[in-house]
């Protein structure tokens, strides 16, 4: 078996013949529980893929899965295309600042 860079696998699915029917795999880079991905892979080839967000999860259902990479791989090219390279950046950047600890305020004087 290949190693996981992303996924740990948190769950193999059986049906009534113990065959393994689906993989329930989770995001294994992420330091916070909400937010982390995960995906539930199953024997025919559909994807469940989301977050772990609650009480709104965000889901998408994909079963033909390389059809949709095509696309969103296009997609991110013509956006680096239109925004240029450094597009995507900002984004990333929100995220790492969601890392950090909360600024603290030390020493203020209010006056009234």
């Amino acid at each position: 078996m290949q190693e996981n860079k992303f996924w740990d696998i948190r769950e193999l699915g059986k049906n009534d013949e113990d065959k393994v029917y689906y993989i329930e795999l989770v995001q294994s880079d992420s330091e916070n529980l909400a937010g982390r991905y995960y995906a539930r892979v199953k024997f025919d080839g559909c994807v469940h893929f989301g977050t772990e967000d609650e009480p709104d999860p965000d889901y998408i259902h994909i079963c033909n899965l390389d059809h949709v990479i095509a696309l969103l791989t296009e997609a991110r090219s013509l956006a680096k295309q239109y925004f240029g390279d450094s597009w995507g950046d900002s984004r990333r950047q929100l995220e790492e600042d969601r890392k950090r600890p909360p600024a603290q305020v030390v020493g203020v004087k209010w006056i009234v």
